[in-house]
């Protein structure tokens, strides 16, 4: 009986042997996928793995594997759910939980990159300087100045991982707060009254001259048709349509016009925030 059991007990060993080293194996292999830069390959393979018959230090290693190469091919969503979810105990968690969160406001995910920054327990200094720096450009993109500022002082501004960059988000944090979106009222406004000025206003001078010359041409030639051959002629009904057409076209146009330049401003600051949130990260934690 004893003999029965301990056959049973050697195969037991064997197969979890096996396992263990088929996992070893596997986890080797998405490696050199990863580092080769073969990350569609490497997702491949880790879509078929088991993962419920992996133990948390394998199931750690997995979902940062996965989450990177995602981050790779910029499937930033399905990144930050796998950084998301390395445990605490894991060498990569810091990096994992900071790329996640910063995954999040790449996506405009605000509400989620402080979640996952609010639960993220740095382990060093350097990941609580970075925790906060994060927090700082999120609070930025959400145009919350005051969080910004309350939590920009208790950065340090001299250390090495970010000088350079905080003193570049200071610098747009400071234009934000001046600026002055353009009203749309006021644009459509002006251009009713004076043809292609809203557009002058919005800082598009040559759209705007352009619809100076052409509605106020239009204007003169239809006056002038009018004057010589009635309101109800042909060449008068002709180009007073056409005039009309462009008229409420510039108006209307000027009006959209002033969503996108508010629109572009935004944009374009908010990609200036997150690059310069990017490179402190792959710069220390790559």
């Amino acid at each position: 009986m004893s003999l029965i059991r301990l056959l049973f007990f050697g195969v037991f060993l064997a197969g979890t042997y096996l396992s263990l080293s088929a996992q070893k194996d596997d986890l080797a292999f998405v490696d050199f996928l990863v580092q080769k830069g073969s990350y569609r390959e490497a997702i491949f393979v880790l879509n078929k793995m088991p993962y419920e018959s992996f133990s948390q230090t394998r199931l750690d290693s997995l979902n940062y594997f996965k989450g990177w190469a995602y981050y790779s091919v910029k499937e930033l969503d399905s990144s930050s759910v796998c950084l998301g979810l390395v445990s605490q105990g894991a060498v990569m968690y810091s990096k994992s939980s900071l790329f996640s969160a910063y995954n999040r406001m790449h996506l405009g995910q605000l509400g989620k990159a402080k979640e996952q920054l609010s639960f993220y327990n740095p382990s060093s200094h350097q990941d609580s300087l970075m925790k906060m720096y994060l927090t700082c450009g999120m609070e930025l993109l959400s145009r919350n100045y005051k969080g910004y500022h309350q939590h920009r002082q208790q950065l340090d501004c001299g250390f090495y991982g970010y000088v350079d960059e905080l003193t570049k988000i200071d610098a747009i944090a400071s234009r934000l707060q001046v600026h002055r979106p353009k009203s749309v009222f006021c644009a459509g406004l002006m251009s009713a009254l004076v043809p292609g000025s809203g557009k002058i206003y919005l800082g598009r001078t040559g759209q705007g001259i352009s619809s100076m010359l052409l509605v106020t041409g239009l204007g003169l030639v239809t006056a002038e048709n009018i004057r010589k051959r009635g309101m109800e002629s042909f060449a008068s009904i002709f180009f007073g349509t056409v005039f009309t057409t462009f008229y409420v076209g510039n108006i209307l146009g000027t009006v959209k016009l002033g969503a996108i330049v508010n629109q572009e401003f935004n944009a374009e600051n908010d990609a200036k925030i997150l690059f310069n949130l990017h490179i402190p990260l792959r710069n220390l934690y790559n």
